[in-house]
């Protein structure tokens, strides 16, 4: 979640991409950082997601699976379609055409509110709904119709985990995604998350699969480095062609695979201990995420006509967003409401000051 404050604040500023404001500095650096961070950031980030809606399943039931689901995205996703996404229109509206339109002349902020339209960066609360909904209509069907099918499934799943090429059976998916779409339509940082939702549903069903990433974890991050070498080879030497543009896409679905598994079993392996201030920093980023668009492409329209360098816009434009969020989050969401919508139980103000004591 934080790490896309970062990403979005590079957009702006990378040699090559289709944001709105790009100013096409010519920091590579930039381009590299966040297509390599792109490549994995979602798909561990639906992976977990995938993990812990079984968990959240298989602990509480259906009816408040449902409900919880409804609260923690449902909520804040409806919320979102009639505040952040019409502002981020209207930001885009100033951009194209220069002037600040007014919400209450020629312009109304029920035009850009609804589901079916832009919701610009909360459309992963869209699609984390969708995955939610459909797995549990899959799981529901296959359990009542074809009950032998699952065992299967899962004794099939351990099987590609613990092999060392299974990484590659399990991409197939996603290389099925991109030929239905046409090779040629896809460009290099998009991907569709749901087989990544489907494996970290699958892998919370068989816990002990994680000691095999753990143990893998090194390996599964060469692969990923090779990748990532071949990918922007192919990128930055222009090299034209029907079978290199196969292989660019290659490259980006299966760096997304290799290391994300890698991120997964290296975290479980070094980052396995409680700490509050990491705990602190996982609760506010669901707040940060959702509230940081909008500033971060204002500061950007703001420094667009300054003759600053592209690293000092990119700075103040990341840690200006990034302080913001940590700021209103602590002062005016952790202990509110607003923080039992995004992060469960409200915690006590004693209990905030005895975590920092321990800290």
């Amino acid at each position: 979640m934080i790490l896309g404050v970062f990403i979005h604040a590079a957009m702006a500023y990378k040699t090559k991409g289709d944001w709105l404001l790009a100013e096409h500095s010519g920091v590579i650096w930039l381009d590299f950082a966040s297509s390599v961070s792109h490549g994995f950031r979602m798909p561990v980030f639906f992976a977990m997601a995938g993990f812990f809606a079984n968990l959240t399943y298989q602990k509480y039931g259906l009816a408040l699976f449902v409900k919880r689901r409804l609260l923690r995205i449902g909520l804040p996703l409806l919320i979102g379609c009639y505040t952040v996404a019409p502002l981020m229109q209207l930001l885009d509206s100033h951009v194209i055409l220069s002037i600040w339109q007014s919400p209450f002349t020629n312009w109304t902020w029920i035009d850009a509110v609804g589901l079916g339209k832009e919701i610009y960066h909360l459309w992963f609360l869209r699609s984390l709904l969708e995955y939610s909904g459909y797995a549990l209509i899959v799981s529901a069907c296959l359990r009542s119709l074809c009950p032998i099918i699952v065992p299967m499934l899962d004794r099939t799943f351990a099987w590609l985990i613990e092999a060392r090429w299974g990484v590659l059976v399990l991409g197939l998916p996603s290389v099925t995604h991109f030929s239905v779409n046409q090779f040629h339509a896809v460009p290099w940082d998009t991907v569709d998350y749901w087989p990544f939702f489907v494996i970290g549903w699958l892998l919370h069903r068989q816990l002990r699969l994680i000691d095999t990433l753990v143990a893998r974890g090194w390996h599964y991050v060469t692969v990923a480095g090779f990748l990532t070498v071949a990918g922007w080879w192919v990128v930055y030497f222009k090299i034209g062609g029907g079978q290199a543009e196969i292989l660019l896409v290659l490259t980006k679905i299966y760096f997304a695979w290799y290391a994300s598994i890698a991120i997964i079993g290296l975290s479980c392996r070094y980052f396995n201990f409680r700490s509050n201030k990491i705990q602190y920093c996982v609760d506010a980023s669901y707040w940060i995420y959702l509230v940081h668009l909008p500033l971060v492409y204002f500061l950007q329209i703001s420094f667009v006509e300054m003759n600053w360098s592209a690293w000092a816009k990119f700075f103040i434009v990341s840690f200006g967003s990034l302080g913001f969020g940590f700021v209103t989050y602590h002062f005016f969401v952790r202990h509110s409401v607003i923080g039992y919508v995004l992060n469960g139980r409200r915690a006590s103000r004693v209990a905030t000051k005895a975590e920092s004591a321990c800290c």
